[in-house]
């Protein structure tokens, strides 16, 4: 009978060793990180300076908000009324404290129901998305296996001098440009003007020379008709 009971207690020590290591081995969910912390202050005798303090914090999404009544009378922790979200702590004793999970980004007010004019405000940012890590790894493999390929070497041929190509040179063309004999040109138009201007003094002078015989021939004949004409009528009368 002790041999047959021995294995079960053995079974059940190896059993009850490996629950041990898988219950330390699963890690409990971790809590949401504290975000802020704001205290209910109403210990000012003027009871219009009662407030939260701080009146505004600003945390990054999934962050906890913690309220604690430090005051002598009870507050709320109430959102306003246009506020997305909606939350209420309840009348929270002195001493007391409240908290809550801000997982949306935006802006949160919120005041105290017995003492509106006790307000807050829960600014909550947009976490930053991290890198997967498979994207970071091919961005640096790729970084590493981008290499630059080596430049080609270049090798030059020297031929000795018997075997070198023969050059030739053109002869070199001078280009001669005769200036135009302005002298000869300006000649010739004076020469080709100067005709032209003689026909036009001897016209002037024909046509003098023949008015002039006009005028000696036909005054003396118009003269000699018109003292015909007078004695013809004297005679007449």
């Amino acid at each position: 009978m002790d041999n047959v009971r021995r294995p079960r207690w053995l079974l059940l020590a190896v059993l009850g060793i490996v629950a041990g290591f898988a219950a330390i081995g699963s890690p409990a969910p971790a809590p949401a990180a504290e975000g802020a912390r704001v205290s209910m202050v109403d210990n000012e005798p003027d009871l219009t300076s009662w407030h939260f303090d701080p009146a505004e914090v600003t945390v990054p999404a999934g962050s906890t908000v913690v309220w604690v009544n430090r005051g002598k009378e009870e507050h709320t922790v109430t959102s306003d009324p246009a506020s997305r979200e909606k939350f209420d702590s309840g009348y929270k004793k002195p001493g007391a404290s409240w908290q809550r999970v801000f997982s949306q980004p935006g802006r949160f007010g919120y005041y105290c129901a017995p003492h509106p004019w006790m307000k807050g405000t829960v600014v909550v940012l947009a976490a930053e998305a991290p890198v997967p890590t498979s994207a970071a790894a091919r961005g640096a493999d790729s970084v590493s296996s981008t290499t630059a390929a080596p430049a080609a070497a270049v090798t030059s041929t020297t031929f000795p001098p018997s075997l070198a190509a023969p050059t030739t040179t053109a002869p070199a063309e001078t280009a001669t440009t005769v200036a135009p004999d302005t002298t000869s040109t300006s000649a010739a138009a004076e020469q080709s003007e100067e005709p032209s201007a003689a026909p036009a003094s001897s016209n002037k002078g024909s046509g003098r020379n023949l008015a002039g015989t006009l005028a000696v021939v036909l005054l003396p004949t118009l003269g000699g008709l018109a003292l015909g004409a007078r004695l013809r009528r004297s005679t007449s009368a």
